[in-house]
């Protein structure tokens, strides 16, 4: 068998919200080649029949062959059975991918639909990533703080930086680790959204103290001293031993978005 000329293209699935390169046919020895899924798209063949024809009366790497657990079956084999195509598809080419593929093909990289494509598809990658990181990490806690006192962003920021420099000083320790994410606050009572609505943020957030011995009323009295509080009322802070079969780092990620600094890992300095 002679190395194959594969054809590609670079499409969009709409089914994985994927953007990759499909192989769509092949050349190979002078004969030309369909993968089954543009063949099934443009043929008046299911899936199943084709299968059953090529496997019943082809010949392996002269009318089909199988390339990355894709299999191409050869044109000629489908006039040989008597394929025909279907209306819509009569007057395309089979040559260069031109024939419809069963998902959306992007032709030019500069449009900016592409564009948005790429990055989108980018930073849900990007997110999925983040949440397999985590997961691959040794947590202690999970804790809620969700404070009337007004939090921003920036804010949350800074409190986590004073909070795992505090705790490492407390345990004389450096090796300690945060990760957390911040949602914004809306007061539920009231139905218009204020612009201290749309700024306010509570944090959910996973700590790891590293076998480390400090009491939860520890960790408590140093995140209230790192927002310069006295006490927290009652709903406000929330902690539970981290359970890995909660989904936790999905839930924390829940309202990850690029544009946003909404997630971060914080240590000691």
């Amino acid at each position: 068998m002679k190395l194959a000329n594969i054809e590609q293209c670079l499409c969009y699935d709409e089914k994985t919200g994927s953007i990759h390169q499909v192989t769509t046919g092949a050349t190979m020895n002078y004969t030309h080649y369909l993968s089954t899924s543009v063949i099934t798209e443009n043929y008046r063949i299911t899936d199943t029949t084709l299968r059953k024809k090529y496997k019943t009366n082809g010949v392996e790497n002269r009318d089909y062959f199988y390339s990355d657990n894709k299999v191409l079956v050869s044109e000629s084999f489908l006039k040989k059975i008597n394929v025909k195509m279907k209306s819509s598809s009569i007057n395309s080419k089979s040559t260069n991918g031109d024939l419809k593929i069963p998902y959306k093909r992007i032709l030019n990289k500069e449009d900016n639909e592409v564009k948005n494509l790429l990055i989108n598809n980018f930073h849900e990658y990007e997110k999925r990533a983040i949440i397999q990181e985590l997961k691959e990490m040794n947590w202690d806690s999970f804790i809620t703080i969700a404070t009337g006192s007004f939090m921003s962003q920036d804010d949350w920021d800074v409190a986590m930086m004073k909070f795992i420099d505090k705790l490492a000083l407390d345990l004389n320790y450096q090796n300690v680790l945060a990760a957390y994410s911040t949602e914004r606050s809306i007061n539920i009572r009231s139905s218009v959204v204020t612009k201290y609505d749309s700024k306010h943020r509570h944090i959910h957030l996973f700590l790891n103290k590293n076998r480390m011995k400090i009491s939860e009323l520890k960790i408590k009295k140093i995140f209230l001293s790192a927002i310069n509080k006295n006490s927290f009322k009652r709903y406000e802070y929330y902690s539970e031993p981290f359970k890995s079969n909660m989904f936790g780092e999905n839930y924390i990620l829940k309202t990850y978005n690029h544009q946003n600094d909404c997630f971060s890992l914080v240590a000691p300095q």
